[in-house]
């Protein structure tokens, strides 16, 4: 039985996590029938459109709600929190059927979690039990639609359709990163062969 020195582990460590570091955020094959569902930096890097729209929404909705003036009373902070629960309803009513309706993630997902996200912060900044339970109210509704969001699923119906799916090789969306994953393996095991194995007691 051989034990992996730690400065070995951690450089096979740090091999395995650049070798994938690439498609580490991306969250959908890497093929031209997902192009617009990521966002692509040269040939060496992709991220996922979706939670990338997402994070810039709630960034924006954060910095605005800290730097304007609260835009409303506390007594109207709950009528307020209104918009971004109907803007949470038109976000799962745009992602329920994908392929019949396909908006942009500026609508789906930087729109909802801006507007959520700085009324979730004005309410807060009220400083008053109504504003609270209007940032509770806004809070809940955006976990509501993101709990059934996951409940639908990812998208796979291009996947379905596509002739590569049951053919002889990988298909085009994971190919890069089984190649990779075969690369990762071969250095893997050069690395390991060099170990000298533990003397029987």
């Amino acid at each position: 039985m051989n034990r992996i020195p730690r400065p070995l582990a951690r450089r096979l460590d740090r091999l395995a996590y650049r070798a994938h570091a690439f498609h580490r955020y991306a969250h959908h094959p890497l093929c031209p029938a997902y192009a617009e569902e990521v966002i692509r930096f040269g040939r060496r890097a992709a991220v996922c459109r979706g939670c990338t729209f997402a994070l810039a929404g709630t960034v924006t909705g954060l910095a605005a709600a800290l730097t304007w003036p609260t835009p409303f009373t506390p007594s109207g902070a709950l009528l307020f929190a209104l918009l971004p629960a109907l803007l949470a309803l038109f976000a799962l009513a745009a992602g329920a059927r994908p392929h019949r309706l396909r908006l942009g993630k500026r609508f789906t997902r930087t729109a909802p979690l801006a507007t959520a996200t700085a009324f979730a912060t004005f309410g807060l900044r009220t400083g008053d039990a109504t504003g609270a339970a209007a940032s509770a109210t806004t809070m809940a509704i955006m976990l509501a639609a993101w709990a059934t969001y996951r409940l639908r699923g990812p998208n796979r119906r291009p996947c379905l359709v596509c002739p590569e799916r049951h053919g002889p090789h990988t298909c085009r969306g994971f190919r890069v990163i089984v190649r990779r994953q075969a690369a990762v393996g071969r250095m893997t095991g050069r690395l390991l062969r060099h170990l000298r194995p533990l003397p029987e007691k």
